[in-house]
């Protein structure tokens, strides 16, 4: 009807999101700003429902109304026409990136989700949790199902809703109602046992294994019924999941492969979930200190586990990821130590970007200067890959690839979906990182040599106001030589030819470098037109949406893994070809070269800067000696701080052999030792 659908503040209702036992939730836009609201109401009448489903409703209604915690959904005021007051509505923020069911349904979350993601919803969510308990509020329906995603400003964070079997009680407290979803409740609740909020440390335990793992700990195939409890309640402190196998059931004291977790994190997780996935309601979650009294541990261990930052750090000459957990204090220059032990990469040739392609400062903390878990290593700035990576393929993927031909039951079927995909994931996500890293390479040689420009061109300057004057004075000696003026003379022309060797010689170093300029413009055209990445995706998206139609098929017979086997054949087939492609070749070779010819051009153009500096120092001795023959705008230029007693000296010695080799650029590689030799006493001297 018209008047439920439009309020009298201007929110109209949009559509419903969802609809539950007795409670539906719709969407309510606001006409003017567009702003979104998510409106929980009851679809039946008061006199429909029972007692306890009316206190139920009232008591989720009141306990959202009071919470104020960053990862609990936002309760707000609103006002509906023509509803039951005695069924109060219950106002909401809209997150409109749906639930972490549906996250956990992406077939490239079947293993779990990525580390990084893992950490940030573990360590909101249990913040939430610890907030309720703090009040006193047990929610007894964690899920995730009952965990939304909020998006604002481009920043997800995780957020727990539905707290309609949420009870007030305390740590001693106790009850017997069976509530909540059963694959994730506690032992206790499922056989009506009294209980308290040790339950959530179980559900927790549950949803959180995974959430890293893509399936829950204990026999998730299996009904949580006699038999199940026969098989789980019996297992030891250290046993943190079971799974069948040809008809036995087999308990585990690790985190079941295969997971995105690093083994650093992974060992600590594994201590967590020994701790809340406790049999027992009344040792779960608690730890005995030195004392030896008991006390909770649940939400402070884990944060421990949780609180150093995990970084990926692409290592473009092997093709691998090594992964390193770091503190606020850890500066680039620790984990480049730890990447030379790692790597037998001396720090000295190791150049270290963010996610963003900028060099990171060494002596810097890590976590100031990015935002990006993910880092790239480059060999001295090269991107070439020096060492073929071998295949990383599970067990479970090379059974699957041997015995193709058998038939399997629908559980091992999915076993070998579950690791295919995983392997493919690494893969694609090494190869695209290898892409990226060259891209970030070719970004490099451009920011490298747009600063040579800039230097160049400050130096160019110079020269070229120092020709200015020097031919000022050419033209004057030129109309006023007599007698008396030889050894002047001389001395002027000698003088002169040296300029006219620098000039040339700049001159020739800036043809040089355009041509280098005009090949990086080509490179970096040709890098951006890659696409090396589409047959790889191509076929990880098909072993996808092959999971999603399996996953649908409502009977579990018997099957073949025929066609599975073929994707991954033919995934290995344009794996091996790509990283072989002849672009990719071309291009970090070019790269390579560029590099290279970049690096002499820098050293040989020091010397030019510093010959400049000499020969303006000359200059100003000639106008010195003679005032007559030097133009009164030469003052503008005295910008160098060498003694002229220091460059007599040089000059007298040394320089010929500078400006020689400087007007032989085809000769560079034979001339830049001497030619930085001479560049260093220059320095020397000016440093003195």
């Amino acid at each position: 009807m018209a008047s439920n659908t439009v309020s009298s503040d201007g929110w109209t209702l949009s559509r419903t999101l969802g609809t539950g036992g007795f409670g539906i939730v719709e969407l309510w836009i606001h006409v003017q700003s567009g702003k979104k609201l998510a409106l929980k109401k009851c679809k039946w009448d008061y006199s429909q429902l029972t007692p306890i489903q009316r206190k139920r409703w009232t008591n989720e209604v009141d306990i959202m109304k009071r919470l104020k915690h960053p990862n609990i959904v936002q309760c707000i005021t609103f006002d509906l026409p023509n509803v039951d007051k005695r069924l109060p509505i219950l106002c909401m923020e809209y997150c409109r990136k749906g639930d972490l069911r549906k996250v956990l349904n992406q077939p490239e979350n079947c293993c779990g989700i990525s580390e990084v993601e893992a950490i940030k919803v573990m360590t909101q969510i249990s913040s939430a949790v610890e907030y309720l308990h703090s009040h006193q509020i047990t929610h007894r329906d964690l899920k995730p199902e009952n965990i939304v995603l909020q998006d604002e400003k481009n920043v997800v964070s995780y957020k727990l809703i539905d707290l309609g079997y949420a009870k007030e009680l305390g740590e001693a407290s106790a009850s017997a109602s069976l509530v909540g979803t059963l694959n994730y409740v506690a032992p206790e609740l499922l056989w009506e046992e009294r209980y308290s909020c040790s339950v959530d440390y179980w559900s927790l335990g549950i949803l959180f294994y995974e959430l890293i793992t893509g399936t829950r700990p204990f026999l998730p195939t299996m009904q949580h019924t006699m038999e199940w409890m026969r098989y789980i309640q019996n297992k030891s402190y250290d046993e943190i999941h079971a799974y069948e196998s040809e008809g036995k059931v087999i308990l585990g004291k690790d985190i079941q492969d295969p997971t995105h977790l690093s083994n650093c994190l992974r060992s600590r997780m594994v201590e967590w979930f020994r701790l809340v996935l406790q049999w027992d309601p009344h040792k779960r979650g608690k730890m005995r200190d030195e004392s030896g009294a008991s006390r909770l541990m649940v939400f402070t261990m884990l944060q421990r586990a949780l609180s150093n930052k995990i970084f990926y750090v692409f290592c473009v000459p092997f093709h691998k990821i090594n992964i390193y957990e770091i503190d606020n204090a850890t500066t680039v220059k620790d984990l480049q130590l730890l990447i030379e032990r790692d790597t037998n990469i001396a720090v000295k040739h190791q150049v270290l970007t963010d996610y963003n392609g900028v060099t990171l400062i060494d002596t810097t903390p890590l976590v100031s200067q990015t935002n990006h878990h993910i880092l790239f290593l480059l060999r001295d700035g090269c991107c070439s890959i020096e060492n073929t990576p071998t295949l990383n393929i599970s067990t479970v993927v090379e059974k699957m690839l041997t015995q193709s031909k058998n038939e399997v039951t629908y559980e091992v079927l999915r076993d070998y979906y579950r690791h295919t995909i995983y392997f493919m994931r690494t893969e694609v996500d090494l190869f695209q990182w290898y892409i990226f890293a060259l891209s970030i390479s070719v970004d490099l040689l451009h920011q490298k040599i747009c600063t040579f420009n800039v230097n160049m061109d400050e130096t160019l300057k110079h020269t070229k106001a120092l020709m200015d004057q020097v031919q000022s004075i050419r033209t004057k000696c030129t109309n006023c030589m007599g007698e008396g003026t030889a050894n002047g003379t001389e001395a002027l022309q000698t003088y002169f030819v040296k300029v006219d060797k620098l000039v040339s010689a700049a001159d020739q170093i800036r043809m040089k470098f355009i041509s280098l300029k005009e090949d990086n413009d080509r490179l970096r055209d040709k890098a951006q037109n890659i696409d090396c990445m589409r047959d790889l995706s191509q076929l990880y998206d098909k072993i996808c949406d092959a999971y999603l139609e399996f996953r649908k098929q409502t009977s579990r017979k018997t099957a073949k893994p025929l066609d599975m086997v073929k994707v991954v054949f033919a995934f290995l087939e344009k794996r091996e070809a790509q990283l072989h492609n002849e672009t990719l070749i071309d291009i970090t070779s070019q790269v390579n070269r560029l590099q290279d010819e970049l690096s002499k051009l820098e050293k040989i153009f020091n010397p030019v800067t510093v010959v400049t500096k000499l020969y303006w120092n000359e200059y100003q001795k000639i106008v010195q000696a003679d005032a007559s023959v030097a133009p009164q705008q030469a003052s503008n230029h005295e910008f160098f701080n060498i003694s002229n007693t220091e460059l007599d000296q040089i000059i007298r010695s040394k320089d010929n052999l500078i400006y020689k080799n400087l007007v032989t650029p085809y000769k560079l590689d034979n001339l830049i030792a001497e030619i930085q030799k001479q560049y260093y006493e220059v320095i020397k001297l000016d440093d003195d």
